[in-house]
């Protein structure tokens, strides 16, 4: 009976396993791939991956972009989000033009969902954070429970929500605020704290700042 040929392989797993599963939570990879187009095919590579890698990279132990994909070649590419070959894709040349899309993209929508999604998935409690603000007005498009009862109603006001005009167009609930805040972020993170708290069931879907959309789950 003849002897079989092996081959023995060894990939990297470090960090990555821990790192994945917060950023995993945080809908990060799911966001960059809805902000950041995939619009070059000469790319070959995602932005969305590429991008995913540069974070990881930066997380883990922040190897500058020349060293990118031979940071990466050594782990099991699944853990980075590429396929089997796919780090050797990882030059400068083809990063910095991913990084030139990130640029481009809508990155206060972009970053707006990864603080809300931090804040929904790690229970933040943003009571506390106090600076010099401004008045921030923003629309909040809800779905789920009915926010227009009169228990609703009075809920929502206990929970801070005064400052929010709350009403239905077309069967779309919405509420208007003019929040007191040092970033729109943080105004946006604290009401949809405060509505989904108040209401059970209710649910922010969409978030509106004058010709911005920012998909909040």
């Amino acid at each position: 009976m003849g002897e079989g040929r092996f081959e023995l392989e060894t990939q990297l797993l470090g960090p990555l396993p821990v790192v994945n599963h917060f950023l995993v939570r945080l809908g990060l990879d799911d966001a960059l791939a809805r902000h950041v187009p995939t619009d070059d095919r000469r790319l070959r590579l995602a932005p969305s991956v590429a991008l995913g890698v540069v974070v990881r990279n930066l997380i883990v132990c922040h190897r500058p972009l020349y060293a990118l994909g031979e940071w990466a070649a050594p782990y099991d590419p699944g853990l980075l989000g590429l396929s089997p070959g796919e780090a050797a894709l990882l030059n400068d040349d083809r990063v910095g033009r991913v990084l030139e899309r990130l640029f481009d993209a809508d990155r206060a929508s972009l970053l707006t969902e990864v603080i809300v999604g931090a804040v929904r998935a790690f229970r933040i409690d943003c009571s506390q954070l106090h600076n010099d603000s401004t008045s921030i007005s923003f629309t909040l498009t809800i779905e789920g429970a009915d926010v227009m009862t009169d228990v609703a109603q009075e809920a929502l006001y206990e929970a801070g929500c005064d400052d929010a005009t709350f009403g239905v167009s077309g069967g779309i609930q919405t509420a208007e605020f003019d929040r007191e805040a040092v970033e729109f972020a943080e105004a946006v993170a604290s009401a949809i704290r405060a509505v989904e708290s108040a209401v059970p069931g209710a649910r922010v879907v969409e978030v509106h700042r004058e010709h911005d959309i920012a998909a909040a789950g």
